[in-house]
């Protein structure tokens, strides 16, 4: 929710209410949802009854600041009866109203604004102080509003942590983040998903498909999730706490809980993705039994051909148009995404294969629809008859792109500060890809940030068996704000472990790391010939038998240039065998 500022000023005094904003924007680029409303006499020109568009404006504000001068004494607001009575009905009301002090002037007549909090204080104006007193002044003044507005709660932000209790195969797990790029790994059934699930509902207050399911032997008090958001300057918020309620089998979620702190992509392993955009969230759908316009549950081909539903007879209403229809939408439309859209499937593209190149629109037999297409070495391809690996990533990114486009233009229409903040969930990131694309995908996602907008904090959290994907983010990770996480089991308990990161180089040595825990690189038949090689070779009198059978296996099962061809030769040699 954005809380306004309303600051009253003359225009005399621009350059203090400049350098006043110039502070507030700090606020609002750490992740401070303000929206700054400033009146001047040029504001009062334009507003054809000014008192009563200033009263409405004031209503709204959740503070108030006053640059008291000279000049804001003698202007026409401060001559208004109206407007004066309303500022002291509510600073007798213990509204939130700061007056900042320009020049010297006889402010104290008005019996009600003595009242108020005066900086800079001591009898003191801003326009006697030096460079850096001015600046300490205003940053006091910002940190005022932060706590007469109590914005200890992150209105926007990412996510800083997620705590589980007695959940699913979890007794007890705490998930802290870093800010940019997080990588999940564990064997199969020990809480991958189980964590991007919880991770999307405390974002967006709704599951995805099945809510999380409370471990039947844990006590009624001890089935939680909790989490605590971080804000873009680094602020975190307070931990919120939600018990499982065991009557209504639920989980209630109130209050400041239910705020969604950011733009929520999920893309899940199914095929199937979840998008949360806030502001639409907020917006009521036409009636009780509608669709809510954010979230939004795409199964596959909810992603292709959009989200709508029947409001009334023979009228739909459109929540998402899907890819097809905005693909062709947006590439005969001057001035579109379209552009962007390119510049992102370019970015995301594998290595080893020419780009995902956008081809003219095509029919395909059956459909009267114009259907999008690909442009491939050997001729077009509709996208419709595109492989898996393809639909899924083309997919992500148009939800991106729709996702911000339908984002910025929602903040239009309801006068909302745009979010700053996106949270992308991808569960198995390397389903369906090729190993060229395995290298690339992380890389490639990490680059989209620049093609949306720069002034985006994007946090991922994508879970992966592939140790070719770790391998391939060598080069990009970022220690301060990327980290790597393992689930593994011990004492019949799962348990979430944050990894140093380590350069293993290739990726042979990533399946023998302690992430993915193979003995070897091999087959398991390679292993156990190797192992019984090995064994062999200890023993002080290897009969040639033993040898020459052991051999077969190795001939068998390792390839032509194995690195342990050297050892196991020159270890036959010596005892008269010959390979």
């Amino acid at each position: 929710m954005n809380r306004n500022v309303a600051i009253l000023y003359s225009h005399a005094d621009v350059v203090w209410k400049n350098e006043l904003e110039k502070h507030i924007q700090v606020l609002i680029k750490a992740g401070y949802r303000l929206v700054i409303d400033p009146w001047d006499e040029q504001r009062l020109d334009k507003e054809g009854d000014w008192p009563a568009a200033l009263e409405s404006s004031l209503d709204r504000a959740s503070v108030i600041v006053l640059l008291v001068s000279r000049d804001f004494l003698d202007h026409r607001l401060m001559q208004s009866d109206r407007i004066r009575k309303r500022l002291k009905d509510k600073q007798e009301g213990g509204f939130p109203i700061f007056v900042l002090l320009v020049n010297k002037c006889d402010w104290k007549r008005f019996s009600w604004m003595k009242m108020l909090t005066t900086l800079p204080g001591k009898g003191k104006v801003l326009a006697d102080l030096a460079g850096s007193f001015i600046d300490s002044t205003l940053a006091e003044l910002t940190q005022q509003i932060v706590q007469v507005l109590k914005l200890d709660h992150v209105t926007e932000g990412i996510l800083a942590n997620l705590q589980l209790n007695e959940i699913g195969p979890v007794t007890r797990l705490s998930f802290e983040p870093g800010r940019r790029l997080n990588i999940i790994t564990g064997d199969n059934s020990f809480g991958k998903t189980l964590l991007l699930e919880c991770a999307w509902w405390v974002l967006s207050g709704k599951w995805p498909k099945y809510p999380a399911s409370p471990r039947e032997e844990a006590d009624k008090d001890d089935v939680k999730i909790a989490f605590q958001l971080m804000a873009k300057s680094g602020t975190k918020g307070i931990i919120e706490t939600i018990v499982y309620d065991w009557e209504v089998q639920q989980w209630p979620r109130t209050g400041e809980s239910m705020s969604s702190p950011a733009l929520v992509i999920y893309a899940r392993a199914d095929g199937s993705f979840a998008v949360l955009d806030p502001v639409k969230a907020k917006i009521p759908p036409p009636n009780k039994d509608s669709l809510p316009n954010s979230p939004l549950i795409f199964n596959r081909e909810d992603i292709e051909n959009g989200i709508s539903e029947k409001i009334v007879e023979k009228q739909l209403r459109f929540l998402c148009n899907g890819l097809i229809a905005d693909w062709i939408n947006w590439q005969n439309t001057a001035g579109s995404p379209f552009a962007v859209f390119e510049k992102i499937l370019d970015e995301l593209s594998t290595s080893s294969q020419d780009s995902l190149k956008p081809g003219d629109p095509v029919r395909i037999p059956g459909d009267t629809r114009v259907i999008p297409s690909l442009i491939y070495p050997y001729g077009t391809v509709p996208f419709v008859y595109a492989a898996a690996s393809v639909k899924r990533i083309i997919s992500l990114a148009y939800l991106m792109l729709w996702t911000w486009e339908e984002h910025k233009n929602t903040c239009r229409e309801t006068k909302e500060t745009p979010y700053r903040s996106m949270v992308v969930l991808i569960d198995e990131v390397e389903s369906h890809l090729h190993p060229q694309w395995q290298r690339s995908i992380i890389p490639s996602l990490l680059k989209v940030k620049k093609h949306l907008d720069n002034e985006l904090d994007i946090q991922f959290l994508i879970t992966t068996h592939s140790p070719l994907v770790l391998a391939a983010i060598e080069p990009v990770f970022d220690a301060e704000n990327d980290k790597l996480f393992h689930l593994d089991i011990g004492d019949n308990q799962v348990a979430l472990e944050e990894q140093t990161f380590l350069r293993h180089g290739r990726v042979d040595n990533w399946f023998t790391s302690d992430t993915f825990g193979l003995f070897q690189a091999r087959s398991l038949e390679a292993e156990k010939a190797i192992q019984d090689a090995k064994d062999l070779q200890q023993t002080e009198n290897p009969n040639r038998e033993e040898i020459e059978e052991i051999h077969k296996r190795l001939v068998r099962f390792l390839g032509d240039f194995d690195t342990f061809w050297p050892r196991w030769t020159f270890f036959a040699e010596q005892h008269g065998v010959k390979v």
